[in-house]
């Protein structure tokens, strides 16, 4: 799982993430995410630009041992856009995804 630190705040494309309270803010308001829904956006702002295997999501957010599959990636991405409809997410297919 990703470390946060409690002070940091993480800002990319226009939102401000605040990992210690899983919260986004926007140019107009601020977006409560759960926390699997922050850790994948916190990782998606740490690699800003670069494309994030969904493997490597998966690992991070729900650990190594997890039985967990791909389609919650996807499923939570969808969650992520739907809340921050300014968020831009590239979908690399069969590959992972990319903050732009």
């Amino acid at each position: 799982m990703l470390p946060t630190d409690t002070k940091e705040l993480l800002t990319a494309a226009g939102l401000t993430l605040d990992p210690a309270r899983s919260e986004v803010i926007t140019d107009r308001s601020a977006v409560k995410l759960t926390v699997k829904e922050a850790m994948i956006l916190e990782l998606l702002i740490r690699n800003y630009g670069q494309v994030i295997p969904t493997d490597r999501i998966l690992e991070k957010v729900w650990g190594e041992q997890s039985a967990v599959y791909r389609p919650y990636v996807h499923l939570y991405i969808h969650y992520l856009r739907k809340k921050l409809p300014e968020l831009h997410v590239r979908t690399i297919h069969e590959v992972g995804y990319c903050m732009q």
